[in-house]
């Protein structure tokens, strides 16, 4: 279950789902099963709920690279150059995602949503 609802099983079918309701098993096996994580986050690293800080506390336990970012428009190309460059250095083929909530912060997702459409075709590159 996802905070904004149930999650479409076809959609992600290799999907594993935890054997609790609790964010943080979710959190930890998210950080646990990925090659690193890059959390999104608007303002300075202050600014961070209890999840970004669990996130933030898994990555440092499994010892997994860690990118945060915050999703200033003025910083843009300087953030995906950054993204870019930590991709490759790590290796990271699988990526965990995390960051502030969209009930913490409105309109949060949005603006991550439309960041990585526009970062993920350079990966490829």
């Amino acid at each position: 279950k996802a905070e904004d609802g149930m999650i479409d099983p076809i959609k992600y079918a290799n999907l594993q789902e935890t054997s609790t309701d609790d964010y943080s098993q979710r959190t930890e096996y998210n950080v646990r099963d990925s090659d690193g994580t890059l959390i999104m986050i608007i303002g300075n690293e202050d600014i961070m709920d209890n999840g970004t800080k669990l996130t933030v506390n898994m990555t440092k336990k499994y010892q997994k690279p860690m990118c945060i970012i915050s999703l200033n428009e003025e910083h843009q190309n300087i953030n995906e150059m950054k993204i870019l460059e930590w991709l490759m250095i790590n290796k990271i083929q699988i990526l965990n995602i995390a960051g502030l909530r969209e009930q913490t912060i409105p309109g949060i997702y949005q603006q991550t949503q439309s960041f990585l459409r526009n970062l993920l075709p350079k990966t490829f590159n």
